[in-house]
């Protein structure tokens, strides 16, 4: 048999969650060894695309030998892992982003072989992914991989692109192109405000934030305080963010800490402080342990 277990990567240890332990799908011993890539000249690189909650991920394993080179998981609390193929059986392209709308998975690829330069668009529907889109793109373009964000009221899915970064304007302008989840129809690219927070107040998302919530790593700095006796740097920060074409602001912050004797003392039983009504959910990783904090948001 085997189990898949995971960490939901928005929240703290509590939110560990596994799916249910079933019959494993490999005939031999070899077959499960070069899939978990366990043995001489086999590897494999795992990702993990966290959901809308702790209780859905997805799991890539891309592979550097044998023709799959990607399996596709979709993971659920309590049931069982669900491989995710093409139809007709052909394995996905290589994933580039993934977003979770209402209780189904929406998948951004890069185009299958021997097809016309795009940036492919992907319902899932169990274990099978469905076409849904089709954003097509120069050959030889050079742009950053497409993320795929979630517009707030749920009516849309949304391809998000990063424009090239230049040395005097620094990082490059990003859009976002719109699937109505509906009718299939694709809008206009429309731009998006920068995630730059750190000259302002207010950095924090409220119910009243509109827009396209999206993941992306942090490229500022972003220090935790806990009380006033411990703070720290997070380290390989993310952040799950809200977008419009006129503001952006943060939902959700993780990263990691250097290793420290007083982090696992402060971080357990962190001491409370006055919270400004907008807080940020921050997963602080200190030692191989997850804690989830809600702080506030100062300058």
């Amino acid at each position: 048999k085997w189990r898949v277990g995971w960490l939901w990567p928005w929240g703290g240890w509590q939110e560990a969650r596994g799916s249910a332990a079933v019959a494993a799908p490999w005939g031999s011993r070899d077959g499960a060894a070069r899939f978990l890539g366990v043995g001489p000249g086999a590897s494999t690189a795992w990702s993990l695309v966290a959901g809308d909650d702790p209780d859905h991920a997805l799991l890539l394993a891309r592979h550097n030998v044998g023709p799959r080179g990607l399996d596709v998981l979709s993971l659920e609390t309590d049931r069982a892992p669900v491989e995710v193929r093409r139809p007709g059986g052909e394995p996905l392209p290589d994933v580039q982003g993934a977003t979770r709308v209402a209780g189904r998975w929406y998948l951004a690829t890069v185009q299958p072989i021997a097809e016309l330069a795009a940036t492919v668009v992907w319902s899932l529907d169990g274990g099978t992914a469905r076409e849904i889109a089709r954003l097509p793109r120069l050959v030889g373009e050079t742009i950053a991989p497409a993320r795929l964000a979630r517009r707030t009221d749920g009516g849309a899915i949304g391809v998000v692109v990063d424009g090239q970064a230049t040395l005097d304007r620094g990082p490059g302008p990003r859009w976002v192109t719109s699937i109505d989840l509906e009718s299939g129809a694709v809008a206009d690219p429309q731009p998006l405000a920068p995630l730059d927070v750190a000259d302002r107040a207010g950095i924090a998302c409220t119910g009243d934030d509109a827009g396209w919530e999206v993941d992306l790593p942090y490229t500022g700095t972003a220090r935790v305080h806990v009380g006033a006796s411990w703070s720290g740097v997070l380290q390989s920060a993310a952040v799950r963010a809200r977008l419009s074409p006129t503001r952006s602001c943060v939902v959700r912050m993780s990263g990691s800490v250097e290793r420290d004797s007083h982090a696992q003392e402060k971080l357990t039983h962190p001491v409370g402080a006055h919270l400004d009504p907008r807080t940020i959910d921050t997963a602080v990783l200190a030692s191989r342990v997850r804690y989830g904090l809600r702080c506030s948001a100062i300058r």
